[in-house]
Order: structure tokens, then sequence, then C-alpha cells
């Protein structure tokens, strides 16, 4: 699987936890999503690269104001389904890039 460097807004696949799952004592996630890259920095003295992934989900969040909602044209460029998606950023995981939790996409060899 070839994996990319991680940038700003980079679409992923990958294994999101959840905070009510992590909450309920899961460690690993329940299924494998697309993720955005919100903030991708690295760190000095071991050049080790920090992500931090906001989900993209397919149900309609409560709170509208956290999230953004996908728009079709875009949804079909990054190759998602066409049912409407949003970008949440009330939920939110961090890891060291690449990260065990990365995942190829279905059809691809790579992670974006």
């Amino acid at each position: 699987m070839n994996i990319p460097d991680p940038r700003l807004g980079l679409v992923i696949r990958y294994g999101f936890l959840w905070s009510h799952e992590s909450d309920d004592g899961v460690d690993e996630s329940v299924k494998d999503r697309p993720r955005a890259i919100v903030v991708a920095t690295r760190r000095q003295p071991n050049d080790e690269v920090r992500v931090v992934v906001a989900p993209i989900t397919r149900e309609q969040p409560t709170d509208l104001s956290a999230s953004i909602e996908i728009p079709t044209a875009v949804r079909q460029k990054l190759g998602l389904k066409s049912a409407r998606q949003w970008l949440r950023f009330d939920e939110l995981n961090r890891f060291t890039w690449p990260g065990y939790d990365l995942r190829a996409i279905p059809g691809r060899n790579q992670t974006e």
C-alpha cells in the first residue's frame, strides 16, 4: 500500500474511533471510514508527523454548526457515495503518521 504524505484536506480511509465508543471502553474502531486530515504537524527532534483527522459520515449530525455538508461535486471527485455526507469537527482523532489504523481504499493500492 502506497502511503501519501499527510497534508491538509487529504481524505484517507482510517479506522476511526468515535468518542461514545471510547467511553464504552472500546479501543478499536468498528468500521473503516473516510476521514479528512485537518492538521498535520512535524515535531522535532524525531521528525514524527502528528495528524488530526475529522470523520466523514452519512448520518446527519445533530449539531449542524459543528459540521460541514460535503457538496455533491466534491463527493463525486473523492469517490464517496452519492448520499449526503458531512465532515464533522466535534469528533476528532489524533495519531502519529502513518499509524496502524490507515487502510487501503477499495479498488486502489493506496490510502487516498
